[in-house]
């Protein structure tokens, strides 16, 4: 994934990103590795803007008998991704 917006912004495009946090089979290395992305994109100085979003399951969706997730039911690690997606959009001024 990473080099695939590393070669969008390489011909001058601006990708966004939207992550979903809070899927219900997501488990604890699933979460590590979405954190570790995120800190790729920014280590990598790139203008992904990043957009993390809670699980919402829709009306007619796979998934729309699980329950969607709020902020109070979110690790902390969970809770880093947010913080750390929107710290990366305003460092780069998007």
């Amino acid at each position: 994934m990473l080099n695939s917006l590393i070669n969008l912004e390489e011909y001058n495009w601006v990708p966004l990103a939207t992550i979903i946090v809070g899927l219900p089979s997501e488990d604890i290395e699933d979460v590590y590795q979405t954190l570790k992305l995120v800190e790729s994109i920014d280590e990598h100085g790139l203008r992904t803007f990043l957009v993390p979003l809670l699980f919402v399951p829709l009306g007619n969706c796979a998934l729309s008998d699980q329950a969607f997730r709020t902020f109070n039911k979110l690790s902390d690690i969970q809770i880093e991704i947010f913080a750390k997606s929107w710290k990366h959009n305003m460092s780069i001024g998007v």
